[in-house]
């Protein structure tokens, strides 16, 4: 059930959950390892679910999760099952905030020029993580969209800080996610989209800690990301 690859196609049909919760002091990483722990052993088996990373942050105040399920009716499936949904009263109760849960589809991965395939964890490199959640304008959410989509291609392309994007879309509640990979010395105020934008949340220099899949056997944890739309898997 552990995945040493992943990868995160442009497809609009899969839904892409962010999750980010915020441990009450001292607890991250319980919540973390509980959190994946569960995934592992109870709801990796579930029909629809594709892979489940797990993200925290070096002070241990936000857990994050980057999961993707086959299709929204999966997601919807899953929730009244004992095996999905037994450990969430106690990961709340060790949380001091109600956790934001999104769901998404993937509009864009954009990629620095040469990287067609990237480590983002659990590799040679110590590399960060941040994740991000804008509210758009209702009635203009298109166009917010497209500019997510050109700041995402304009950074993973000037070969500074940002090394990728993935952009993702929640058009039901006008939001839209941003997750990106950064080298470890960035300051985090180049990782945030934020400029003449109304941030949810911000959470920067996330560390990988694991990914669950249920499609391979067990190996040593990795984590990448491949862009797949218009190109061949690189092998590995």
């Amino acid at each position: 059930m552990r995945q040493d690859t992943i990868t995160i196609p442009e497809n609009p049909t899969f839904a892409t959950g962010l999750i980010m919760l915020r441990p009450q002091p001292h607890r991250g990483r319980g919540v973390l390892l509980l959190n994946s722990a569960e995934t592992y052993a109870r709801i990796s088996g579930l029909p629809g679910l594709r892979s489940a990373s797990f993200f925290i942050t070096p002070d241990e105040s936000r857990v994050c999760e980057y999961v993707q399920w086959e299709t929204p009716a999966d997601i919807a499936a899953a929730f009244p099952v004992a095996t999905f949904n037994e450990h969430l009263p106690v990961v709340e109760a060790s949380c001091s905030a109600h956790p934001e849960v999104g769901f998404y589809s993937v509009r864009k991965v954009a990629m620095a020029t040469g990287e067609i395939t990237e480590h983002l964890g659990g590799g040679p490199t110590d590399d960060r993580f941040a994740m991000q959640v804008i509210a758009s304008r209702p009635e203009g959410h298109e166009e917010d969209l497209e500019a997510a989509m050109a700041w995402a291609a304009e950074q993973s392309a000037a070969g500074g800080a940002i090394r990728s994007v993935v952009v993702m879309d929640d058009r039901e509640h006008a939001k839209i996610g941003l997750f990106a990979r950064h080298i470890q010395a960035a300051d985090s105020n180049a990782v945030c989209f934020s400029e003449g934008w109304r941030p949810i949340d911000h959470v920067s220099h996330l560390e990988w800690h694991s990914t669950v899949a249920p499609s391979t056997p067990e190996q040593t944890m990795r984590y990448s990301m491949k862009l797949v739309d218009g190109f061949a898997d690189v092998p590995h």
